[in-house]
């Protein structure tokens, strides 16, 4: 269920999220608020880095997090907000609420610029993909030993052809 969970030289915990870590953060949280992230975790009794707390509380945890698929209309507002906005996910995930810009991200490079490009649409102008194959006509032009060596004479155009 995730990647194992091991500790860095400092002693911070690296890896997965146990429940009984998710619920300390959460009822730290909950009755002092968000402050400063780098003490947060000391605060809240936990062996994380105040990054990881703060990816946690704001992708996972925070009240009001959608979590699973992505509707038909939410996937369309993406597309939409991601020609307008290009990518910038906190600015799009503004627009959404109940969406994190990580996970609107996530679903952007997995799975909605993969979609565009099968349709043949180009997904960083939002047009569709027009393939102009250029055909460049195939002429029998001999440029190595095949050519005579009065044709070589021929080409450089001197009385010396031997003399370069």
């Amino acid at each position: 269920m995730g990647r194992a969970t091991w500790f860095d030289a400092d002693g911070t915990k690296r890896g997965g999220w146990t429940d009984e870590e998710d619920q300390k953060l959460v009822a730290y949280i909950n009755e002092y608020g968000i402050g400063d992230w780098r003490f947060l975790p000391r605060k809240a009794g936990l062996q994380r880095c105040g990054k990881s707390c703060r990816l946690r509380w704001l992708n996972y945890l925070r009240p009001g997090v959608k979590k699973g698929k992505f509707t038909p209309e939410e996937e369309e507002a993406i597309i939409n907000f991601q020609s307008i906005l290009g990518n910038r996910w906190a600015a799009i995930a503004q627009q959404m609420p109940g969406r994190s810009d990580n996970d609107i991200k996530n679903h952007w490079n997995s799975c909605l610029k993969k979609r565009l490009e099968r349709n043949g649409i180009d997904q960083m102008t939002h047009q569709p993909i027009i393939n102009l194959a250029v055909k460049i006509p195939s002429f029998n032009i001999d440029c190595g030993n095949s050519s005579s060596s009065t044709d070589q004479e021929h080409l450089v155009g001197s009385e010396n052809a031997n003399h370069y």
